[in-house]
């Protein structure tokens, strides 16, 4: 299952930079899983919606240093 994840990631990874950010919203929640630092980039997006893409699994992460990391991020950038 990881490789098929993996290989999804990859092929979706051009739309991570998408111009619409729906469609980089959709691209961050399909590729989370087997990118996980893709999603502490898409807290960083311009875009509210791919934010919250990004807090959604940011907050399901089972990672507790990369949750710390990512709120770390939101703080900073003055999210919350």
């Amino acid at each position: 299952m990881a490789s098929s994840s993996a290989n999804a990631a990859d092929h979706l990874a051009p739309l991570r930079d998408d111009a619409d950010a729906l469609v980089r919203a959709t691209a961050l929640r399909a590729v989370a899983g087997a990118d996980p630092e893709r999603v502490t980039a898409g807290l960083r997006d311009r875009s509210p919606v791919v934010r919250q893409v990004a807090v959604e699994m940011l907050l399901t992460d089972p990672d507790p240093a990369r949750q710390a990391s990512g709120l770390r991020t939101c703080i900073d950038a003055g999210w919350i």
